[in-house]
């Protein structure tokens, strides 16, 4: 009787421990996948940031241009259209050099649109569009591009 008890018992143990092994292995594994799902999601919303951010950049590069005359009217449009309703929502994503540039956007924005502030800092804004908005729009074209999660070959440099 005590042969076939220990034989019976050391089955039971043996079933009780290979379950509890699978059961770790499962959730190891159910584990990881959920972490792996994290980043994948957390990388395609990074790069649809900076395509955002990029779009941005290419349209304030455009309408910057030194010869451009609609310089005022060009930076605010872009950025009600482009950086308002979508670059503001990913600033999460991007790194404080880029944000550096972006709040200087900003605020000159801020300074254009304020009924308050604008006999104040007419000279600092004027100076901004023809100085600082082309140089500025492409050192965060540039920063981009050295940012991006899939990096393009010809940048790679």
């Amino acid at each position: 009787m005590d042969k076939v008890f220990y034989a019976l018992l050391g089955v039971i143990l043996g079933a009780i421990i290979s379950t509890v092994g699978l059961l770790i292995r499962e959730w190891l594994t159910c584990r990881n996948n959920l972490r792996l799902e994290l980043i994948r999601l957390y990388d395609k919303d990074t790069l649809e940031a900076y395509k955002r951010l990029y779009l941005f950049t290419r349209k304030l590069t455009n309408i910057s241009f030194p010869l451009s005359t609609h310089k005022r009217q060009g930076f605010l449009d872009v950025m009600l259209k482009h950086y308002k309703n979508k670059v503001e929502k990913d600033l999460l994503y991007f790194n404080a050099e880029i944000l550096s540039i972006l709040e200087g956007f900003d605020r000159m924005y801020t300074f254009m649109t304020s009924p308050d502030l604008i006999p104040e800092t007419e000279k600092e804004v004027q100076q901004f569009l023809e100085k600082e908005l082309f140089a500025e729009a492409l050192k965060l074209e540039n920063e981009i591009l050295q940012q991006i999660p899939v990096r393009l070959p010809e940048y790679n440099k």
